[in-house]
């Protein structure tokens, strides 16, 4: 299993709500492979957020946001 490099998580988080999120983030990344999956994934993620609460939107739009960076890396 790859596993997402520290370095591409940024600098240390603010808040609990920030490390899982970066958790989240990197199991995601760790266990869908290829770039084609991990695209479709943000797709997912951006499909659910927009049936969801603010607050859970919210979250589910930042993990997908971050999960197209790092595989744009």
């Amino acid at each position: 299993m790859s596993a997402v490099p520290a370095s591409h998580l940024s600098s240390v988080p603010q808040d609990t709500g920030e490390v899982a999120i970066r958790t989240a983030v990197a199991v995601l990344l760790a266990n869908v492979r290829g770039e084609y999956n991990r695209l479709c994934l943000v797709d997912d993620l951006e499909d659910l957020a927009s049936d969801s609460r603010a607050d859970e939107a919210e979250v589910l739009r930042t993990i997908a946001s971050q999960v197209r960076r790092l595989v744009k890396m």
